[in-house]
């Protein structure tokens, strides 16, 4: 209670409970104590005028316990070790706390100590003069004493200062933090790994005694097939054993040796579909003029080989995890290289779409089975990390290249070679990937194959993918509320509604499994390549088109143009496979992107007739490299590092649909910018730099829309990737955990 009001009835059971009498009709017994307390100092006096002394402690947090401060009083150890009683205390000027403890010798020391010199110096006065005691001061002590008037015995800090030393070649070498975590990872995972160790023995002898093993003979492998219960006549056919082809032979022997190509290979592939499609911004012209093809139809030059692109990605994916992602991948190319020789012989508008658009069905079953195989092949960590960095470089060179390669092809011969040269690289890369693609072993579950594909899905998922990437692709030409595309819109968001209701609720192996949109790090990276792929083909079209229409170049100088920025995607790409695995956090890499790609647009959006190539032009392209690599190795990386491997060909299906998505409605939107923010059909004025200069305006207001696409993504990102990325469990041997520490990678499990 404060002051002298009126304590409640309650005392709260305090420890002055026993020794002060205070009764609820007397608070003025407060003032009354004051004064005793007052004439039994003067009694007993004289004493020190600062008050008692008092220990030297050290608070119990780790904050203030390097500081020593004034404590409230000694214990009653420390009291004993000086050899003062507990009552005699008080009476020579000792504070006395019997609640504190001491918790270490040194403490305990330090206050003895203190108390043994303060007795080295108290003069002890006897009650009455002339009859000293036994421990009173003597006559002459008496006449020689003077009152302190200062601080006695203050508590001074203590600063150890450790000297310098020079630091041994042992430190250097061991790193605590890798000590403690390899500790921490056997301690934490003994158990596990000696459960996995007798699961493993217990597995060995029960193949030695119990199996049996069935060999088919065929032509340059082995079929191996260990008997499940399932009599040895109908193992050949029966549905449940799950067979694994073992390479034989010469095979197994090339196989061996261009293993390390494989990489190379589903690289090259990606690079030649991407290269593909981008070929045909240079080659449009010339296509339209050779077949007869009008203004309308002419958007079908891209837009047949990007809508079966797109629309079949998910169901290659899914048949590549069932059957193999090495057999379709082969297939792919095979289907590819063929339609693409068809393709250069096309005689007609029809024919040439009608190709085209079977030439994409290939591409779809390249790109996903050749991520299933890179993430299959190498493992979580620095190899997967370089693996993905090799892919995405070849797959962003190829765009670009592309354009080079279409602006030569043209310039020496004609645009039937573009779709000839492709033909060829594909049947080459079929040779290439039959001798370097290891086998893999297919998951094949129960059930006929409807069950083990899932027709309804694959049919319902593809079509509504068509559907959405026909009204992206061809919207922004016909219109997007038109009666040409507004009804495939609703067809494809009608069909996308039942492809979802399917896998939800009829079908056992679904062709999209839900919880690949349950891994955080998956949904929200394709959230990211959405806004990252339409600003790349934004990017890339207007600046084309700055090259072409506003500078004046033609279309090989246009090529050479993008050169410099092919190059420096490949090398950049490469040095990040390097980089990246010391980072745990790919956030900061993705978000940094957004803004080097948003630069880009905005230095390109100033460029005029006269300016230089080597100025703002060279200066973007350099930038956009920056903001590419920083951005969209960093996503891929994320979106496939939590997939299981069974997961793995669906997981690159839908990441490259999120690209061929991104791509045509990112375009549209900038275009759609760009056409209705200035109508050159009703400019005044007929001079070519009057024209030039509408034209830079409307690219310009374009770019615009490239840069506040990127800042939208940058802003989605930044809400959706997680901040710090989910640990995997550590299950490496402790002489590996120091190489993969030293790389900066988590170990998993």
């Amino acid at each position: 209670m404060k002051h002298n009001n009126q304590l409640p009835g309650e005392h709260f059971r305090k420890d002055w409970q026993s020794r002060v009498k205070t009764w609820l009709d007397q608070p003025g017994r407060k003032k009354s104590r004051r004064i005793a307390r007052v004439q039994k100092a003067a009694r007993i006096a004289p004493r020190p005028v600062d008050g008692l002394i008092r220990p030297a402690v050290r608070c119990p947090t780790v904050k203030y316990n390097t500081k020593l401060r004034a404590g409230r009083g000694f214990t009653l150890e420390e009291l004993k070790a000086a050899g003062i009683r507990r009552k005699e205390a008080l009476s020579i000027g000792v504070s006395v706390d019997h609640r504190r403890r001491n918790k270490s010798e040194e403490s305990l020391q330090l206050n003895v100590q203190r108390l043994k010199a303060y007795k080295a110096k108290l003069i002890v006065f006897p009650r009455k003069a002339g009859k000293a005691k036994s421990g009173d001061a003597e006559a002459s002590e008496l006449s020689a004493a003077t009152q302190l008037t200062g601080a006695i015995f203050p508590v001074t800090q203590v600063w150890a200062k450790e000297k310098a030393r020079k630091i041994t070649e042992e430190e250097k070498n061991n790193s605590a933090y890798e000590q403690h975590r390899k500790a921490r990872s056997i301690a934490r995972l003994h158990g596990i790994r000696e459960a996995r160790r007798k699961a493993k023995e217990e597995e060995e002898a029960n193949k030695k005694n119990d199996s049996e093993i069935i060999t088919i003979e065929l032509p340059e492998c082995v079929v191996q097939a260990e008997k499940q219960d399932v009599d040895p006549v109908a193992m050949p056919f029966a549905d449940q054993v799950r067979p694994t082809v073992v390479p034989q032979g010469t095979l197994a022997t090339i196989q061996s040796k261009m293993t390390p190509l494989m990489l190379y290979v589903v690289s090259l592939a990606q690079f030649i579909d991407i290269m593909n499609g981008s070929s045909m911004t240079v080659a449009l012209v010339d296509i339209t003029n050779s077949l007869g093809f009008d203004s309308y139809n002419a958007q079908w030059i891209m837009s047949s080989y990007i809508v079966t692109f797109g629309g079949f990605l998910l169901l290659a994916g899914r048949v590549g995890d069932m059957y193999g992602h090495r057999n379709v991948f082969l297939a792919g190319q095979v289907w590819f290289g063929l339609w693409s020789i068809v393709i250069s012989f096309s005689t007609s508008p029809v024919m040439f779409c009608i190709t085209r658009a079977l030439q994409g069905i290939g591409a779809s079953m390249s790109v996903p089975t050749a991520l299933g195989l890179i993430a299959t092949t190498f493992p979580v960590g620095p190899k997967r990390t370089g693996a993905l960095s090799v892919f995405g470089g070849f797959g962003a060179a190829g765009a670009v290249v592309g354009l080079l390669l279409a602006g030569a092809l043209i310039s020496a011969m004609t645009w039937n070679w573009i779709f000839r040269f492709s033909g060829i690289f594909s049947f080459v890369l079929f040779v290439l990937g039959y001798l370097a693609v290891p086998i893999t072993a297919p998951k094949s579950p129960e059930g006929n194959m409807a069950q083990r594909i899932d027709v309804a899905g694959a049919m319902t998922a593809t079509s509504s993918l068509i559907c959405i990437i026909y009204y992206i692709s061809t919207g922004s030409a016909t219109g997007w509320a038109s009666v040409q595309t507004l009804p495939v819109l609703a067809a494809g968001l009608v069909l996308l509604g039942l492809f979802l209701w399917i896998e939800a609720r009829l079908v056992a192996n679904p062709i999209m499994p839900f919880r690949i949109w349950r891994l955080p790090s998956f949904s929200s990276a394709f959230v990211a390549i959405l806004f990252l792929q339409g600003q790349f083909q934004g990017f890339v079209y207007f600046s084309t088109l700055i090259f072409q229409n506003i500078m004046g170049y033609s279309s090989m100088q246009t090529a050479l143009a993008f050169l410099a920025h092919s190059i420096a995607t490949i090398v950049l790409f490469t040095a990040l496979g390097k980089i990246l695995p010391r980072f745990k956090r790919f956030k900061p890499f993705i978000l940094t992107g957004f803004v080097f790609r948003s630069v880009a647009a905005i230095m390109f959006a100033f460029v005029h007739a006269s300016t230089s190539y080597w100025t703002l032009p060279f200066l973007g392209l350099m930038i956009h490299v920056i903001g590419l690599g920083t951005s969209l190795l960093p996503a891929q990386i994320t979106a496939l590092k939590d997939a299981k491997n069974e997961d793995q060909g669906v997981v690159g299906a839908l990441y490259s649909t999120g690209l061929q998505i991104g791509a045509p409605f990112g375009l549209a939107i900038v275009t759609a910018i760009s056409e209705n923010s200035v109508k050159l059909d009703g400019a005044a004025g007929d001079g070519a730099a009057v024209s030039k200069d509408l034209l830079m305006k409307s690219y310009r207001n374009g770019l615009f829309g490239v840069a506040a696409l990127g800042v939208l993504g940058l802003i989605v990102s930044a809400i959706l990737l997680p901040n710090m990325p989910k640990e995997p469990v550590m299950d490496a041997a402790p002489s590996e955990l120091k190489e993969e520490m030293a790389a900066g990678e988590k170990i998993e499990a």
